[in-house]
């Protein structure tokens, strides 16, 4: 699954903090910007007009070698392709062209996925999460066909709406495209005048078609040709992750790391813990004459011996090199093992052996 759809998961279906979530978001930024040397030019696009025209002819290599582009000088003609594969100012040309089409694009996405999520009525729960979904699966389909397939699924529902919940829901995305227009942007994509027109279209043939009998039969003519128009529109205006070159640079792909960070692992979080309390258990550096945990004083001394260990001879390792072994009295430094010794075998670090009741069995994590 894409990295999307992974964190999404992992937020519904594990009962993830929002905390958690943020904090993944910015692995995956700070992942991209560190691993991918191309990241500098996310930017905005006056910025990244500069850098492009700035870029030396390592950078000019690295463009060359990602994947998209690699398939888009393919299908250039042999002069274009020597062009851009040796003079770096006629590639610099070419990856700016490219990049202001994802940037264009990018501007245009966040409508377009807004109109979608008024129309994707099937999705429940939190509008953040199905905006999050849909760009999801759009970025995730193999080519234009996958995408019709996907926004055929999503708008088969309209077919089982009612005629009052049909017209809420593209009343609802009219006047969010008329807010846009009201707003007078910089940037105002032609086609949503086009979407607002048909929407306003499809709304005064509702109108019409509630008043008139019998209304089923004209309202499902309705609702066949809006979902027809709707299927061609958004086919054509949304771009799936192959089609926009050079889209390495911008998007983070590496499934595996984030995974690797979601999953848990207790063990190396405990060992980890016991190890270095200072830093995961908020502990006294080791300057300091307050004393560390007690489990953690156990466990490194335990990492010392064998398979069986001697319950006494651990116990007077373990308060022998107490720091504040004069300070505080035997009677205390003891129970302190033995509460040590308990949270341990909870743990699953040993188990008492049968033939022997003052040893211990070392563990290995997950063994019986």
């Amino acid at each position: 699954p894409s990295c999307c759809q992974l964190l999404l998961d992992n937020f519904r279906y594990t009962h993830s903090s929002v905390s958690t979530c943020e904090r993944m978001l910015q692995f995956m930024m700070l992942e991209h910007f560190y691993w991918q040397p191309l990241s500098f030019l996310c930017r905005k696009w006056s910025v990244v007009q500069d850098s492009v025209q700035n870029i030396n002819h390592n950078h000019c290599d690295m463009i060359r070698a990602t994947p998209s582009f690699m398939r888009h000088v393919e299908k250039q003609s042999p002069k274009v392709k020597l062009d851009l594969l040796l003079d770096d100012e006629v590639l610099k040309k070419e990856a700016l062209r490219l990049m202001k089409i994802i940037s264009e694009y990018h501007r245009d996405l966040e409508i377009l996925i807004l109109c979608l999520s008024y129309f994707n009525v099937d999705t429940e729960g939190n509008s953040v999460l199905k905006k999050l979904q849909l760009l999801d699966v759009v970025f995730k389909a193999s080519g234009t066909q996958s995408v019709r397939v996907i926004l055929d699924s999503m708008l088969q529902c309209f077919k089982f709406m009612s005629h009052l919940q049909f017209r809420d829901t593209i009343q609802k995305c009219t006047s969010y495209l008329t807010g846009l227009q009201n707003a007078k942007r910089k940037h105002y994509p032609k086609w949503c005048s086009k979407l607002l027109q048909e929407l306003m279209k499809v709304l005064n043939e509702l109108d019409e078609a509630l008043k008139s009998l019998p209304v089923n039969t004209e309202m499902e003519k309705i609702k066949r040709d809006l979902i027809n128009y709707l299927l061609d529109f958004f086919q054509s205006h949304l771009l799936t992750r192959d089609c926009l070159i050079l889209h390495e640079i911008f998007y983070y792909e590496d499934t595996k790391m984030l995974s690797k960070q979601i999953s848990v692992s207790p063990q190396l979080t405990i060992t980890k813990a016991l190890g270095s309390p200072q830093f995961y258990l908020k502990a006294p550096v080791e300057d300091s004459p307050v004393t560390m945990p007690y489990t953690s004083v156990a466990y490194q001394h335990y990492l010392s011996f064998g398979k069986v260990i001697d319950l006494y001879e651990w116990m007077q390792i373990c308060c022998e090199s107490e720091k504040d072994s004069e300070r505080l009295p035997l009677s205390h430094r003891q129970a302190g093992f033995m509460q040590a010794i308990s949270e341990m075998k909870l743990i699953g670090f040993h188990k008492p052996l049968s033939q022997r009741s003052n040893s211990v069995a070392k563990l290995y994590w997950g063994s019986k």
